[in-house]
């Protein structure tokens, strides 16, 4: 049976796909297409993946956690460390 409370959940969920259809701008899109994926942000996916992966191989939540915040922290130094070698490179010239 349709009761009230489903009525106003479909409603809600009408206003907001309607409401974002209205309101699609190219800067509230969450990535652009054109905007390539950092070396440091793939060193983080395959982290997490690893993770997954021998976490899943050994049951261990430990090992899930351990290889992701790896990754995470790897990938993040990395996109950090490449980041201050290129503003050098442009303050010299």
């Amino acid at each position: 049976m349709f009761d009230f409370k489903d009525f106003m959940t479909f409603m809600a969920i009408n206003d907001a796909m309607e409401e974002e259809e209205n309101n699609s701008s190219p800067k509230y899109s969450s990535r652009s297409s054109d905007e390539p994926v950092t070396t440091g942000g793939k060193i983080a996916v395959v982290g997490t993946i690893i993770g997954i992966v021998l976490g899943l191989v050994f049951e261990s939540w430990l090992c899930f956690i351990f290889f992701a915040a790896a990754g995470f922290i790897i990938g993040l130094n990395h996109d950090v460390y490449k980041s201050t070698e290129d503003k050098k490179k442009s303050d010299k010239i």
